[in-house]
């Protein structure tokens, strides 16, 4: 019994001991290898290569990309021929030929449809238009004044209004070179300046404004009815703008002694080129000549043998 127990005793111990050495083998084994701590193993992973740029694959051309050759088409059984058709009553006969159209006709069949023609400017388009109409106005000095009241004289006619500071005193101021040059009693034409503004444009304050130009023009004002009415005849554009002054077309209008329109003349004229105008108008007109008197012809005289015989009266018998 006692040999036994100590026998137990010594593996016992053994065992304890192998177990013990074992442990301590592997602790030391364990410290040998280092190890990092995550962050540091993140930190020092070897950085990754950036992509190389794409290099672009140059086209192929389609005979190239072409894997498989096209399927073979079937071809299809001929149509039956159309039976022949009887001879037209036109067969035998010579059908002339369409003529040929020229190159340029045939260029100008093909080509579309040309593009609407730009918009006429108005210094050309009021040359060819008719103007001017009756009227019935005051004049600077209160005489009321129509459209007749200057028989057989040409009128130069120009609208505007008193408080204008550009157009309207250039204008008044080459009518007044124009009349001093051509025509200076005005026996011949009369210049009329009509206002857009009767508001304002009272036959005092016209009086007052146009005794500064030539004295032969004379400043015609009226009611607001009466100006749109010549307004409106004359075909002139007038409206009120925010200031409260009037905008309007500026041109100079040539009428004829019974009130045709001559020529519409643009403001910026010079006054020489008014005057060449006016010239062509009114001096050129051919005065007419009386007839010719006629010339008197000698009487044309008939030989006696061409004259006719007159036959003898039968003679009464005597009995």
């Amino acid at each position: 019994m006692k040999a036994s127990k100590v026998v137990q005793s010594v593996l016992l111990a053994v065992i304890l001991f192998g177990l013990g050495a074992g442990v301590a083998i592997w602790r030391r084994e364990q410290a040998a290898v280092p190890s990092l701590p995550p962050v540091q193993q993140q930190a020092e992973a070897p950085p990754v290569a950036a992509a190389p740029a794409e290099t672009p694959t140059p086209a192929v051309p389609p005979q190239q990309t072409a894997a498989t050759p096209p399927p073979v088409a079937t071809p299809e059984p001929a149509a039956a021929a159309p039976a022949p058709s009887p001879p037209s009553a036109d067969a035998g006969k010579i059908i002339p030929e369409a003529p040929e159209m020229p190159a340029g006709d045939a260029a100008s069949a093909a080509a579309p449809a040309a593009a609407p023609a730009a918009a006429v400017p108005d210094s050309d388009r009021v040359q060819g238009m008719q103007a001017g109409g009756p009227f019935s106005l005051t004049d600077q000095n209160g005489q009321a004044v129509t459209e007749k009241s200057w028989p057989g004289k040409y009128k130069l006619v120009f609208f505007g209004f008193t408080r204008c500071t550009d157009t309207c005193p250039a204008t008044l101021q080459k009518i007044s070179s124009v009349m001093e040059a051509y025509d200076p009693t005005a026996t011949k034409l009369q210049p009329l300046f009509i206002t857009t503004d009767p508001a304002f444009d009272t036959q005092q304050i016209m009086a007052t404004y146009i005794g500064a130009y030539n004295g032969n023009i004379l400043g015609l004002t009226g009611t607001k009815d009466q100006i749109d009415a010549v307004e409106k005849e004359y075909k002139v554009y007038a409206a009120d703008t925010p200031g409260g002054t009037p905008d309007h077309s500026a041109y100079v209008y040539l009428m004829s002694p019974d009130d045709r329109t001559l020529e519409i003349m643009d403001p910026k004229m010079a006054a020489a080129d008014m005057i060449s105008h006016i010239k062509a108008h009114i001096d050129t007109i051919a005065t007419p000549q009386p007839p010719a008197a006629a010339t008197p012809t000698a009487p044309v005289e008939v030989p006696a043998s061409s004259a006719p015989a007159t036959p003898a009266s039968p003679s009464t018998a005597t009995p």
